[in-house]
């Protein structure tokens, strides 16, 4: 479910998220492997 907070931040605050190294690994693997589009990350 979709917290109130989310719709209340700022372009510049949600570009801002901190995502954990694990995550960002897993990310690049897919894109290496052609899974995920960076364009499909980005968003």
């Amino acid at each position: 479910m979709v917290k109130g907070l989310q719709f209340k931040q700022s372009i510049d605050e949600r570009r801002r998220r901190v995502f954990s190294e694990d995550f960002k690994r897993k990310k690049l693997r897919e894109i290496e492997q052609k899974i995920t589009t960076i364009a499909e990350v980005s968003r």
